[in-house]
């Protein structure tokens, strides 16, 4: 993927959207041999307004149905358990959206970033023949703009149906990452399942 018009977008203007959208991102600075180190720059540009957009979906989302929420900026983290390391939440409250694949169709599954999916009790639970955990080639396009295994418990948005382990429906808030590796959400419990209606179940289990 590369956008061709970097010549034409100030370098100064690039880092102010990174500073602002994407704290903490990084550019490279190893030299493109047909366009140059300011392509790589854009390259760069181009991806944050992407990840932008997902964010801007996510907030724009809740601000139209009057949801107040706040956001936790951390250190960059791969997994749902590194992130609750980081941040100041505990790996049972965090939430993790992993995805599934009920009777080989796409759906969401979130638990806490303590547990796992426990796809047989699933399957039991929605009377389903077969439940399988979705490999990233099946679901990377279907979060545009969200990093991989950083999208959202918001599966309604993106046309997927969701399942909540139950243990997530006991506290009062919510926290998960919001489509970055370096940025969570948290908003109340109850306002999360008014917006996206998930079906409760007990499908969650320890690592």
């Amino acid at each position: 993927m590369r956008f061709d018009g970097a010549a034409q977008v100030p370098k100064g203007h690039i880092r102010l959207v990174l500073s602002l959208a994407v704290p903490g991102i990084r550019l490279r600075t190893d030299r493109d041999q047909r366009h140059g180190i300011r392509s790589v720059v854009c390259y760069h540009y181009f991806v944050v307004g992407i990840l932008v957009m997902a964010v801007t979906k996510l907030i724009t989302f809740l601000d139209s149905n009057s949801v107040a929420y706040s956001t936790i900026d951390h250190a960059p983290a791969l997994t749902a358990r590194e992130t609750a390391a980081v941040t100041p939440v505990a790996r049972g409250e965090f939430a993790k959206a992993v995805l599934v694949k009920v009777d080989g169709t796409l759906a969401m599954a979130v638990v806490p970033a303590s547990r796992r999916v426990d796809t047989d009790k699933l399957a039991r639970l929605l009377s389903a023949d077969r439940v399988e955990i979705a490999s990233e080639d099946e679901f990377e396009n279907v979060f545009p703009g969200c990093e991989l295994g950083a999208m959202p418990p918001f599966g309604n948005l993106y046309g997927l149906e969701v399942f909540v382990a139950e243990d997530l429906s006991e506290d009062d808030e919510i926290v998960f990452n919001a489509g970055t590796h370096n940025q969570s959400m948290r908003i109340a419990y109850a306002d999360y399942e008014e917006l996206v209606k998930p079906m409760l179940g007990e499908f969650a289990t320890k690592h």
